[in-house]
């Protein structure tokens, strides 16, 4: 069942239907690195991922879930798979393998010329340094959830710190940090965490006010019942853009 080759095979056929949108190469590391599964012209792969599995697929027929039931069920720890789609589109019945529905998400997106200029910006943000990683990394894990938030290792916290893309509010202790992702349109407003003890502050405002400008559009993703993140992201222009990312789970208690 853990055959490099046949997956490699796989892989370069481009089944129709995959939650795995990564090149050749990164390929290559997760069937290296991660636990997988080949069966008939289907791969499965959990991908450990803080304390629980990210499940990924290449399939050409979803159904074809169903055939790695066997291995899910007798694994303890907790499985997460996502599914992107437009929000108009049918969305499949993953609870038939085992997952239940968690999480939604939508994403937001605002182009450069329908930005609503902030009210006002009253705290200074800065770029963090490579001493704040470790500090960044256990407020990431303190307060985002596992199984559907990205909660970034010390390592890509590091490269975010390289390219410029991490900046923090911080008096003597780090009160909060945002990642700007450059990307090739503009900016991915990828995340954004204030810790718990600040939260009553404007410090979220303030990493919304200061997103970067010089790009052409500027997207994030955020899920469907947190009301005050949506309000905030609106009043500087964030609309939703149709996209949509379920998350199941499998193997947790409610």
């Amino acid at each position: 069942m853990h055959n490099q080759q046949e997956a490699i095979k796989i892989y370069k056929n481009r089944p129709k239907y995959t939650n795995c949108f990564v090149d050749y190469n990164h390929f290559l590391n997760l069937i290296k690195n991660e636990i997988f599964f080949t069966i008939d012209e289907n791969i499965f792969i959990l991908k450990s991922e803080n304390g629980i599995f990210k499940f990924l697929y290449f399939t050409n027929d979803l159904k074809e879930i169903c055939k790695v039931d066997n291995y899910l069920k007798d694994i303890n720890t907790p499985i997460s798979l996502e599914f992107v789609s437009k929000s108009d589109k049918p969305i499949p019945n993953f609870e038939e393998f085992g997952f239940k529905p968690y999480k939604i998400f939508s994403r937001y997106s605002v182009l450069k010329e329908n930005r609503i200029p902030p009210k006002l910006k009253n705290a200074i943000i800065k770029l963090a340094d490579k001493k704040d990683a470790f500090d960044i990394h256990t407020i990431a894990k303190d307060v985002f959830d596992p199984l559907c938030d990205f909660i970034p290792s010390v390592i890509e916290i590091e490269d975010f710190i390289d390219n410029q893309e991490l900046f923090i509010i911080k008096n003597k202790d780090i009160l909060g940090f945002v990642i700007y992702k450059k990307v090739p349109y503009g900016y991915d407003f990828r995340l954004s965490c204030v810790t718990p003890k600040y939260r009553a502050g404007l410090i979220g405002y303030n990493f919304v006010a200061n997103l970067p400008t010089d790009g052409k559009r500027c997207t994030c993703w955020i899920e469907d019942n947190n009301s005050p993140a949506i309000r905030l992201n609106e009043s500087i222009g964030f609309t939703r853009d149709g996209l949509k990312n379920h998350i199941f789970v499998r193997n947790i208690t409610n």
